[in-house]
């Protein structure tokens, strides 16, 4: 119960202090909805606001309304740690989704021959290019 409380406090300080954060004005008007998944990274700073974006939503959280154009100006850097934060404390308060690998979907080798003739080459053997 103390300790709900003291990451509770801890959360609402990062909404507040948070220079992006503050921005997109993140607030809580319930209970949180439960454990969130480790958001991706993101090389890119549209990509790290959208993954930003969605990382509240995702735990019972709602951003109010904000310009796009102040948070498109922050560094990259400072979106990810706001990524970071967030997480962190979602992490706690919430749990965090455990993912598990899809059997289904695997990369990696095959047992099976390719369907071109040449290693090299986009075209089969027989299929020449005309110039």
């Amino acid at each position: 119960m103390i300790d709900q409380a003291y990451y509770r406090k801890v959360l609402s300080e990062t909404l507040l202090q948070d220079p992006v954060l503050a921005i997109i004005q993140v607030r809580q008007i319930g209970d949180l909805t439960g454990p969130v998944s480790k958001p991706r990274t993101s090389a890119d700073r549209l990509n790290a606001v959208k993954i930003l974006l969605d990382l509240p939503q995702e735990s019972g959280l709602v951003a109010g309304e904000f310009d796009p154009d102040s948070l498109f100006y922050m560094e990259l850097g400072a979106v990810r740690s706001a990524i970071h934060d967030l997480f962190d404390s979602l992490k706690i308060l919430g749990g965090k989704h455990v993912q598990t690998p899809d059997l289904n979907y695997q990369t990696g080798s095959s047992h099976y021959a390719s369907a071109i003739s040449e290693p090299d080459s986009d075209f089969p053997k027989d299929h020449s290019i005309c110039r």
